[in-house]
């Protein structure tokens, strides 16, 4: 049997959205949701456990976004030490923005950003010295709004949060997507295989 995790909110519901042909069998209280393709199990957890879960279990996918493995030093590093196999998947894209009060035009040579994704952000702006990251983990249009920071770097995907508060995009500094992630050696061609017939039926 192979586990597929899929973590919480916008991409599991982005992925039950988009997918045609595979069926997901859900029930309440249920921990390992069935499919109809054969000997594969859907589990819905917290985009923060899976990578614990993919070392413990054995046969085991995970899919992560984009933007989360950006902000994950320790998926960097099993990353640069070939230790496990990434995939990406189309299901749907966003992006991850550098944004600003849309009537803010002012120029500052010194400046403070907020945001969820301060690891990634700090990298990207690494060789800007005078610029402070600070790290809030939601609701950074507030921290906007009341002059707390200059900007926010933050996931837009209909924009709709950034036109009800009257914010602008003034960067896009990374197209976000989501990624199916698998240990090296852990029943390799079987999870290749199984993200090749989910990557196919999206397509159709």
């Amino acid at each position: 049997m192979m586990i597929l995790l899929i973590p919480k909110g916008r991409i599991f519901y982005k992925f039950e959205k988009k997918i045609k042909n595979i069926v997901i069998n859900k029930k309440p209280r249920k921990f390992l949701l069935k499919t109809n393709i054969k000997k594969l199990k859907l589990a819905i957890v917290k985009q923060e456990d899976i990578l614990f879960y993919l070392k413990k279990i054995k046969n085991c996918i995970g899919i992560l976004g984009y933007d989360y493995i950006l902000n994950s030093k320790k998926i960097n590093i099993l990353i640069n030490k070939k230790k496990i196999i990434l995939k990406k998947s189309e299901f749907f894209n966003c992006n991850l923005c550098l944004i600003r009060k849309e009537n803010d035009i002012k120029k500052r040579k010194n400046f403070i950003i907020s945001t969820k994704y301060s690891y990634i952000t700090k990298k990207i702006y690494n060789n800007i010295k005078k610029k402070k990251v600070i790290k809030i983990n939601g609701s950074n249009e507030l921290a906007l709004k009341i002059n707390i920071s200059d900007y926010i770097v933050d996931i837009v995907d209909t924009g709709k949060t950034i036109n009800e508060n009257n914010l602008k995009v003034v960067y896009v500094l990374k197209k976000i997507f989501p990624i199916f992630v698998f240990f090296k050696n852990n029943n390799t061609k079987k999870a290749k295989n199984i993200i090749k017939k989910i990557n196919e039926d999206i397509k159709l």
